[in-house]
């Protein structure tokens, strides 16, 4: 079964392995690696040659912290990889977070300090003012 790119008979197993993983439903090239027993480097390898094939395809897409995480599966056709999010969404999801602890009463008092307008202390209204030197010439 060897091809022109070296694919030996054991790389046709791992694919065969592969496919039947990906039969029971949509992985990520991890969860591939934990099931399989291979490496991530390979995994992407046997992933991409597969894509190529147009035997396998990204099923779903997830948002993670470094961004979004193709889930691969078996299936007719390419999903969608999702539009980032917008300033707005960004700052509705971190409002979401910081309202559920303290930061949140911090930031509003921080917010509230800063309207306040600085006024004379009245304990230092002793001290003699100097005058302007322009308005006494």
């Amino acid at each position: 079964m060897p091809n022109k790119k070296g694919m030996g008979k054991r790389s046709y197993l791992k694919i065969e392995k592969i496919s039947t993983a990906l039969s029971d439903g949509p992985l990520t090239t991890k969860d591939l690696c934990e099931k399989l027993f291979i490496s991530e480097t390979n995994a992407k390898f046997y992933l991409r040659y597969l894509r190529r094939q147009e035997i396998v395809r990204v099923a779903r897409w997830t948002r993670t912290a470094g961004g979004y995480t193709p889930h691969y599966g078996l299936g007719i056709k390419d999903a969608q990889k999702p539009k980032p999010l917008t300033k707005h969404q960004r700052y509705i999801r971190y409002m979401t977070k910081i309202k559920q602890d303290d930061r949140y009463v911090n930031r509003l008092a921080r917010e509230k300090a800063k309207k306040i307008k600085p006024h004379a202390d009245e304990m230092l209204s002793w001290i003699p003012r100097r005058e302007n030197s322009k308005e006494s010439a």
